[in-house]
This record gives C-alpha cells, structure tokens and sequence, in this order.
C-alpha cells in the first residue's frame, strides 16, 4: 500500500513528492518541487469553499491558498479531511488528507508533511485510513455519537495503559477523570450537532486516566468525520507531562535566574548584551532594558576595558572559560570591586558564539578583607608589644632579683650572729620564691602569646636530671622527707633536646610532690619506652606518699590558675600556673603529662618526651680546665651598679685583677688601653642589656678589633630568650649564662672558657672554627661527680644504696639484673658497680665474668659484691669471680664509705666555695 507524501517548507513550496504521488497525479517530481501550494493538481474551487468552512470553524478570515491546508496543523488541531486531487490527465480522484506541522526542538515550524489516500475504492481507503491513523505520532481515538469508541490507534492503547482492543465499545468516558465524566454526555451531544473542528477544553487543564487510575495532562483536538455510519469525532490526544514538566524546570529556572543576586548575562559576537537579569543591570547602577543592546565596555574605566580585551578574552577563547576579579565602573561613573566568571558557549555545526557572564559585587568583601588585614597588622603589633614588654619586664625584674640574690649569698659568707643567719637565709629563700613566681608569670606569658620555643642542643640527660635533684634535696631533708633518684641503666646520656624545660619540668613537680607530702619519700623514677633511630620516648615519674587527690581535683589539677583544692592555697601557696605550663612544655616537646592517686596513699605524676639521641654519640671527653684563676685579668661590663659590685666582689675572692665599666663606650676604652700598655684583659664579662650599646652589640666591637682577639667574652643577659646563646656565639663570645647566676657556675664557666684556649695551641687558633659555646649546661657537666651502678633485683633494695651513695656526694644509676647491668656498661662508661650477687636471669658471678672477659689491657672496672651471704668463704667465692671486694647486707653507710674510699680515684673539687 502507498500513500501520497508530498512536504513543503513553512511557506508553502514542495520540497519532497514521492514515486506514489507521480504514479497516483501524472507529475513527475521534477514539475512539482520548487511549486507554492495549492497546485495544478488542487481543485481551486474547492480551496475556495474550505477558506471559508475552515475560516468559520477557527473564527478568523483564510486566504484561499496555502493557509487552508496547514493552519489547523498550525494550531495543533487535527487537520483531515476529504479533499479532490486532479491528475495531470483531469481525471479526479478523491482522497483522504491529513496534514502534521514539523517543529524542532524549540519548536519553530520547519515544514509540513501530507499524507494522502486514494479514496477510489473506499474499502481500501479504510485500510489505508487505518493504517495512516496507527502511523500518527499522536493518539487518535474515533467516537460516534452515542459516545461510544469506534475506532483507537495503538498509541492511544499505550498511552492509557489498556490491553489492544480493549477499549472499542466502551465509552470514551472511561478515559476521563471522575470529575469530568459526568458533564462528558452533553459535550459530545452539543459536538455532533454543531461538528466544527476545535481544540477541546481551551483556556483549561485536561486530564487523561490510565487503566491504573492514575492522571496525566493531555491536549486534545476534536474534528468530524462524516461516515456512512454518520458523523463521528475524532479526538487526537497528546500527553503533556514531558512538556509540563520541562515548562516547569524552565519556569523555576527562569525565577531563579530572574531573582538570583548574582548577575547573570548573555553577549553576542560583537560584545554587546542580549540578555541579563535584573540583578546583573542593578550591580552597575542601570535597569536592564538602559544596558540591552549595548557593549560590555561601557561598564568599565578605559584602563580595565584593555586589560579585558587584551589579556582576559584571548583566554576565554583559548581555554573555554575565564574567572577573576576586576574594577568596574557604576552609571554614576564610580569604580568597585567586581567578580567576574565568564564562559564560552558555542552553537554546534555554527561559528556563532555567545558569552555567558556572572558577576557579583565584591566591595564590601574587599573591605572586610582590609579590614582583617589591618587588624592582623594592629594584633600582630600587639603582639610585639607583648613580647617587648616580656622582654623589658624580664630584664627589670631579674636585673634588681640578681642583686638581692647575689647580696645575699656574699651575705651568709660573711660573720654573722646565728640570728643573723637565719634572717639572711630566710631572705634569700623569698627572694627564690619570688623568682620562681615570676619566672611563672613570664613563661605562662609566653605560651599565651605564642612565644614559648623548644631549643635543640646537645646535653647530658643524667646530669641535668641529678642536678635538678640535687637542687631539691635539701629542701625535702627540711622536712625529714627522703628524697630518692631511680635512673635505668639503659638510660641514654648524650641526646638533643631542651634541657631547660626539662629541668623545669622536674622542678616543678618534684617541688609540689615535697610540698604536698608530709611524711615518708619522694621517688623519682627515669625509664626508657621506647627507642628508635630518630627519636626515643621517656617516661618519668614523680610517685610522692603524700596527702592524694580525688577525682574531682585530678580534672582541674592542669588547668591554668587553679589549684587541686583551693582551701589548700593559703597553706601552700602558689600561682597555680606551673602545672598548666608543664603539661604545654611536655606537648611542645612531643609527649604528654597525666597522674594516678587517691586520697590518703599519695600520687604519682608521669609525663613523656621525646628526645633524639646525638649523632654517633659517645661517652664526652673530660672538659678542659684551668686549675686556677688566680692572677687572669678581667673586665667587669654592667650598667647596674649593685651587679657591678656583686661581680667585683667575686673576681677579688677569686684574686682576679678587675676594672669595671658601665657602658659598652666606656668597655671598649678600657680594654683598648689595656691593649696598648701591653696588659690585655684575658676575660671580660659583658651585660646583655644596657643603654646606648647592647652586649652583643659590644662583643661583636671587640671580635673586630685584632688587638682585642686575646681576650674571651661571657655574655650574661636576664632575660635568657631562645635563640640569644645562637647569636651570643655568631657574636664571638665564649659563654652564656643568665641571671641570676650562682657564683660557683660563674667560676666554672671561667675555668672552661679560659680551658678552651689551653686546649687549643695559639698557631692552631686562626682560622679554627669557633669552640663550642660554654652554657649552663656545660657547667653543670663539669660539675658532675663520680659515676656509680647499683646493680639489684630488689627495688626497695635499689633504693637503699641510692640514698646511702647519694648522699655521700655520688651519682648513681640502677639496673634489675645482669642483662640490664651489661646493657648499661655498653653504653656508659662508670667508675666502680655494686653487685648483688643472686639475680633471676643471669646473676652477679657470671656477670662479673662476662665483664672481665670484655676487658682490655689497662682497663680495670672496680666491682664489689654485695650480698646477704656473709658465711666464710664468700668474700673468696666473690673474688673468685672477678670481684674485687665485699659488702655484706643490710649494707651500712660506713661499709660502703670504706670500699669507696678503697676503690675510686681521689678527686679534687676546684668549684668555688
């Protein structure tokens, strides 16, 4: 079967007549396309009555032409009738046309397509009709006049849900909502008498029902159909619910778009605006309909509008898309900040382009971000003034503290009633307190403002932890409390770290753990975690028998300016402070701080660190020393009269010759007439702060003068800042101390710093680097005494010989067992090993063995058994096994006083008194 197919553009001309047309009309292709419609082969009579039937039915006026055929289509309504074709021999053939309007996807008409059949023989045409009807991209149901389907194509069937050839017969209402069922009968009465092809329903929302009762929206034509049955309606029916939805999407989109604040915009190829939304035009000053149609320049300065042109534009065409920020220009001529974002779209298969701009005031940001710019500057300067306060408050108050300290110890050197002596030291041990209170003070400062630092030096961990309990002895021998030292043998020595802050930590809490207990000890234990290449991890712990703490006071114990319990502050006193700092110390320095206890049995407060171990680390060599200082010359600089006077006071015990000066002007003088009369001042002692010239200031002075290079320079500051012993060095000076300075660190440090020239021949001096900077700690390592190991499984058995050695002026490490004791000798060297001799693992006798087979010529580890043994035969069977003597338990001071006087070197302790 075939039809006729003939298609026109939107105007009417031919542009496709298929083989069925030419066999069926008489024309070939060639004479028709190109023609307007109607044509040679259309009955103009008959064009002539349908411009009026049609013109009647759509109410408006037709034109007998082209209109005729397609304006129904046009409109959307179905558009087939009956019409008269006239082949090219004049006979006449009736045929069935329908015609459809071809749209694209923004619907704009871009054709219309014929369908005609040859209604000759009209049975066939019906099957053709048929078949046309279930090729229509629509719905297409016929009804008669009582209402009833007669005729639904399939897709119809599919539309409404149904099974093929379930709806003919049943009335048409079955495709209606309930709502619209009732009011249907009347309509298709008032149709058929009156059957003028229309839209149904217009100016109102259709709906259709599917089988499973569900709604969906639906447009509907109706045209007559005039049959030998009579004249039927024919419904095309399209669903909506695409097109509802997408007018629903492009409505919220249009809203958003038309009330967004941001600007939105579209530009042709020429720049100019073709669109923007209200906020766009608003941003600049205008109304959109003041901007349409003009160019994008007119919205900013000359200077910007090149920047655009030039620099911007090229890098939206090459990458698709630009974003950044610029200067525009309002309608009353004022420039503000704008971000601009603008992307490329390009119409496929075109070269037109077109630009989609967004914009967004930015003023207001841009003056926030000024405004925290200006605040960071105001806060980052107050913060300088804080630490400058810091600063010169440290130096003001240590300044006047080092006087009344150093006075006070010359003081109690003096002859003095015992009266006098007690109100001496009572004095010094305020002025300590209150030292203590500030330091407090400063540091909490410190960590609040974000100045507190880690420094990373070299140091000797066993030596700053026995100093710091050295220190605190005799303030728990005031209050008959033992104070004991539990050091693992396994302990590394040589590391790097802080020893500072280590130090203070452990002064801090072992001071509260003597200040909290009453009766019975204070032990301090030392142990290592954890060990790795790169860092290692400590554990101390401070376990006192003191009063203890409930649950509630462990939660607020590290908290700043709290105490445990605030009824205990008029007893103990405090700032409440050290605590909340030792916790900040422990985390700066890679670890943590935490406690056990319970009221009435004591506590136990432990803290971690991480420390690294020094680089090929072994045992330090002996510091060099001078033996005395009698006779060196040395120049006293400080403008503080009182410290002058302390220092002229130690440099005369000392028999050391001394001119003083009070400025760096005045030092300089001195130590250049001192040059030239050919009596160099071998040492001078420096103040960091002073008016005009500051010590480094004064040190560097005098590294610049040759004639000046004999003399070494000790720099002292009371403010000790991290990072001020790095320049002290740069400087060229050879110590660092801070104040307040104890006189016998003083006097070692002068031995050590005047040692390191002795050590280093004249001739090898130029051009050497700088020998290592003489600080505290290097002090204190001097000052360290003999090195013991106790070696025993018992604990309470460790702790006795400890306090028997400790006080008689040793230090001393612990090891539970041989293995421990061969690990700790591997790793440090020790003067004289106390052994018990029956321990688990590997005992006293093969341990010694073990020792002495290690040994090599000229070396001799003095080791002494000590056991409950006492049965003859013993000592013999100790020496037997490489022992060289023999204590007996409970061992006893004295015994121990003996075998030590017998087995370690004399020494001679140069420090001054």
């Amino acid at each position: 079967m075939e039809f006729l197919l003939p298609r026109t553009d939107p105007s009417g001309l031919i542009t496709v007549f298929n083989p069925a047309a030419e066999q069926l009309l008489g024309y070939s292709a060639r004479e028709v396309i190109g023609k307007q419609t109607p044509t040679a082969f259309h009955d103009r009579n008959e064009v002539a009555a349908r411009a009026t039937e049609f013109g009647t039915e759509l109410g408006t006026t037709l034109t007998p032409g082209f209109d005729v055929f397609v304006e129904k289509s046009r409109r959307n309504l179905p558009n087939q009738h009956e019409w008269t074709y006239i082949r090219k021999d004049g006979l006449r053939i009736p045929v069935m046309l329908s015609v459809t309007t071809l749209r694209d996807s923004t619907e704009t008409i871009i054709g219309h397509m014929e369908i005609a059949l040859d209604l000759t023989n009209r049975e066939v045409a019906d099957t053709q009709f048929r078949t046309v009807m279930e090729a229509m991209p629509t719905g297409i149901v016929t009804v008669n006049e009582r209402g009833r389907i007669v005729m639904v194509n399939q897709h119809a069937v599919r539309m409404f849900g149904y099974d093929a050839g379930a709806l003919v017969g049943q009335p048409l209402s079955i495709l209606l909502p309930e709502r619209f069922q009732a009011a249907h009968p009347a309509h298709v009465q008032a149709f058929t008498g009156a059957p003028t092809a229309r839209a149904m329903g217009s100016g109102r929302d259709l709906a259709g029902r599917r089988q499973d009762g569900t709604e969906f929206p639906v447009e509907i034509g109706l045209a007559p159909i005039h049959t030998p049955q009579g004249t039927q309606i024919l419904a095309s029916i399209v669903d909506t619910t695409a097109r509802k939805q997408a007018d629903s999407v492009r409505f919220r989109l249009q809203q958003a778009i038309h009330h967004t604040q941001d600007g939105m915009a579209l530009l042709d190829n020429a720049g100019q605006f073709t669109y923007m939304n209200p906020a766009y035009a608003s941003i600049y000053g205008y109304t959109a309909d003041e901007i349409l149609g003009h160019s994008w320049k007119t919205l900013f300065h000359t200077e910007w509008a090149a920047m655009v042109e030039q620099m911007y534009l090229p890098m939206l065409y090459a990458e698709g898309q630009w974003q950044g920020e610029l200067v525009g220009r309002n309608k009353s001529g004022d420039a503000f900040h704008v971000d601009l974002s603008l992307t490329l779209l390009e119409e496929s298969g075109t070269e037109h382009r077109t630009i989609l701009c967004t914009c967004r005031d930015i003023s207001q940001r841009k003056q926030l971000e000024q405004q925290l710019i200006d605040a960071k500057d105001s806060a980052e300067a107050g913060v300088r003034a804080k630490s400058e306060f810091l600063a010169t408050m440290s130096h003001e108050i240590r300044t006047p503290m080092n006087g009344v300290l150093g006075m006070t110890g010359l003081l109690l050197d003096t002859a003095l009633t015992a009266e006098q002596q007690d109100y001496v030291r009572t004095l010094k041990h305020s002025g300590e307190s209150l030292m203590r209170i500030i330091n407090d003070i400063l540091d909490f400062s410190k960590i609040e403002s974000g100045k507190m630092t880690i420094e990373r030096i070299p140091f000797d961990l066993r030596l700053t932890i026995e100093d710091t309990l050295e220190l605190l002895a005799p303030v728990a021998q005031d209050k008959h409390l033992e104070l004991v030292g539990l050091i693992a043998a396994n302990l590394p020595t040589a590391v790097v770290g802080d020893p500072g802050r280590i130090r203070q930590i452990l002064t801090n809490l072992i001071g509260n753990a003597i200040k909290f207990t009453e009766t019975g000890e204070v032990l301090v234990q030392v142990m290592l975690v954890d060990e790795e290449s790169s860092a290692m991890k400590l554990r101390f712990e401070i376990i006192d028998t003191g009063v203890g703490l409930n649950a509630e006071a462990q939660a607020k114990l590290f908290q700043s300016f709290t105490q445990a319990d605030s009824s205990t502050a008029r007893k103990y006193g405090g700032t409440g402070l050290g605590l909340a700092i030792c916790k900040r110390l422990a985390e700066l320095m890679g670890g943590q701080i935490g406690l056990q206890s319970y009221p009435g049995t004591g506590t136990c407060v432990w803290f971690t660190l991480l420390l690294e171990p020094q680089a090929n680390a072994v045992t330090a060599a002996p510091h060099a020393l001078v033996d005395r200082l009698d006779g060196l010359r040395i120049c006293l600089v400080d403008d503080n009269a009182t410290n002058r006077s302390l220092l002229q006071y130690h440099a005369s015990a000392w028999n050391m010759p001394y001119d003083s000066a009070e400025d760096g002007t005045a030092a300089l003088a001195l130590l250049r007439k001192a040059a030239h009369d050919g009596k160099p001042f071998d040492l001078a002692i420096i103040d960091m702060h002073m008016p005009g010239m500051d010590g480094l200031q004064v040190g560097q002075a005098i590294r610049e003068e040759p004639a000046l290079a004999h003399t070494k320079l000790i720099l002292l500051t009371s403010m000790g800042r991290r990072g001020d012993a790095k320049l002290a060095h740069s400087a060229g000076f050879s110590g660092y101390l801070t104040k307040p300075v104890r006189k016998a660190h003083l006097y070692d440090c002068l031995r050590l710093v005047m040692g390191q020239s002795l050590s280093q021949p004249p001739h090898e001096q130029a051009g050497a680097a700088a020998p290592t900077l003489i600080t505290r700690h290097q002090v204190a390592e001097v000052r360290a005494q003999l090195l013991l190991l106790v070696v025993d499984d018992n604990a309470i058995n460790q702790k006795v010989a400890v306090k028997m050695l400790e006080k008689q002026g040793y230090r001393v490490n612990v090891a539970g067992n041989g293995k421990e004791a061969l690990l700790a000798l591997a790793r440090q060297t020790y003067h004289l090993v106390f052994m018990d001799c029956q321990m688990p693992e590997l005992d006293g006798f093969e341990t010694t063995r073990l020792i002495r087979s290690h040994e090599h010529e000229g070396q001799h580890l003095p080791i002494i058994a000590m056991t409950a043994n006492a049965m003859e035969g013993d000592r013999e069977h100790c020496i037997s096994a490489g022992m060289d003597d023999f204590v007996s338990k409970p061992v006893k001071s004295q015994d121990l006083q003996t075998v030590l006087a017998q087995w370690l070197p004399q020494t001679d302790d140069r420090a001054a008194a």
